[in-house]
């Protein structure tokens, strides 16, 4: 399972358009069925890049802890998702949106897919003058990146990320 933003930039703006589309009003669908307590068992399809299984079941308990993250996001995307603002692969914070929603509609279905996640720990003791330690150097900004570096004495250069975004 890839983000959205980049499933975007190799199926095209038709697929970017249904698939933000999707992301939005499945998100509505989760919080309906969560506030609700209604059935938590999904059989419709998704697009198919996307790699949900048409039949998904809402885990109430994750929903819980996202739910303000998911109502958030599900805003942020709401004038492309209902067709007020045009969809373009070229809006960086759409897709900036549209791949976190991505990230929390996988976790309110309980699905495993570490492609969407990275979180690194490093623990080291001294950074010597000259020295440099990174928790995390990444090529892409597609996924959700964590980075937790823990130092004693730091003389040198720590960072947390190190990400490029071309």
């Amino acid at each position: 399972m890839e983000p959205i933003s980049i499933l975007a930039g190799t199926l095209g703006a038709k697929f970017l358009e249904e698939g933000i589309k999707f992301l939005w009003s499945e998100a509505a669908k989760i919080l309906d069925r969560f506030h609700g307590k209604k059935e938590p068992e999904v059989d419709e399809p998704a697009p198919e890049p996307l790699g949900l299984p048409a039949r998904r079941k809402i885990d109430f308990a994750a929903v819980a802890r996202i739910s303000e993250q998911l109502r958030a996001s599900g805003r942020a995307l709401s004038s492309y998702g209902s067709g007020f603002d045009p969809i373009s692969a070229d809006d960086d914070e759409m897709l900036r949106h549209a791949d976190e929603l991505q990230r929390l509609i996988v976790q309110a279905y309980g699905i495993d897919a570490p492609e969407l996640f990275a979180h690194a720990r490093v623990k080291v003791g001294v950074v010597k003058s000259g020295g440099s330690v990174t928790g995390q150097k990444i090529k892409s900004a597609a996924g959700e990146f964590v980075a937790d570096v823990e130092t004693g004495d730091v003389e040198g250069n720590v960072t947390g990320q190190d990400i490029d975004k071309t």
